[in-house]
């Protein structure tokens, strides 16, 4: 399995957006956090797979979220 480098911009984009859920709905947040940790974990097993971006990067859309995993 590939190992997941997390830039410390996405990361920081991560935990604001955590938090902006987690103030409306703690499910809302934890559903968030799963979804973030299962494109990482597709990414590591299967690095070329998702949408591609360009020739260089590939990205996942979450499902009832507006945000990209890349």
């Amino acid at each position: 399995m590939t190992k997941v480098n997390i830039h410390p911009a996405a990361d920081e984009d991560f935990l604001e957006s955590y938090l902006y859920y987690s103030q409306y709905s703690k499910a809302a947040a934890d559903e968030f956090d799963e979804q973030v940790r299962a494109a990482y974990e597709k990414i590591a097993a299967k690095p070329m797979s998702g949408t591609a971006l360009d020739e260089n990067y590939r990205f996942y859309t979450l499902k009832n979220y507006p945000h990209l995993v890349l």
